[in-house]
């Protein structure tokens, strides 16, 4: 019986050590080296800082430029270099329309721009928001086919762009905001799917 039991802690204790190096060796680490670093708004920039990351989060921060093997678990990780540069935290835009900027046409792209290829010009925004420094977005309004595509993309990694928080189609009464600025249905229908005018709508 004893033996039994000890040959059953020996498979226990096997499994959980397979587990826990299973785990570390997929855990993905990286460590940023930071020139200046603004962590907190609240507070001033610091100078020679290292931010731990651990599977795209991040675990630490740390005075000074931490090496790979300083930290438990990191003896693998991935070192950025960015002594030169001044880091911080990405930036959050509340209001935007991700799938169009204010061209010359609007009107006219309203009516002939179809969802795909609204969702590729997303595409472009997208980056070109990334690069200005924005990581999280909130899309406020707009074509829910094109939008919800390109949440879904750069989320799976498809394409690159910042975190996108998608209300889809606005809600609007006749004649307001989102009711396609005055085209006809047969010219233009798919806006009217958002307007509601009374609580039975």
């Amino acid at each position: 019986m004893l033996r039994k039991a000890l040959s059953l802690l020996t498979v226990i204790y096997t499994m959980t050590l397979c587990a826990t190096s299973s785990a570390q060796v997929s855990d993905e680490w990286k460590i940023i080296h930071a020139g200046s670093l603004l962590s907190d708004a609240r507070e001033e920039a610091r100078i020679e800082q290292s931010v731990i990351v651990r599977n795209n989060l991040i675990i630490e921060v740390r005075d000074g430029y931490v090496e790979p093997g300083e930290v438990g678990g990191t003896a693998n990780a991935r070192v950025i270099d960015l002594k030169n540069q001044f880091v911080m935290s990405g930036l959050i835009d509340s209001h935007t329309h991700i799938l169009s900027q204010q061209e010359p046409n609007r009107r006219e792209i309203r009516v002939t721009r179809s969802s795909e290829l609204s969702a590729l010009m997303g595409v472009e925004y997208g980056m070109r928001t990334l690069r200005a420094g924005f990581t999280t977005i909130r899309n406020v309004g707009g074509d829910r086919n094109a939008i919800f595509a390109l949440r879904d993309a750069i989320n799976q990694g498809v394409v690159m762009g910042p975190r996108i928080r998608a209300s889809g189609q606005g809600i609007t009464p006749t004649g307001g905001h989102g009711d396609g600025g005055g085209f006809r249905d047969d010219i233009f229908p798919h806006p009217h799917s958002g307007v509601c005018d009374g609580v039975a709508e």
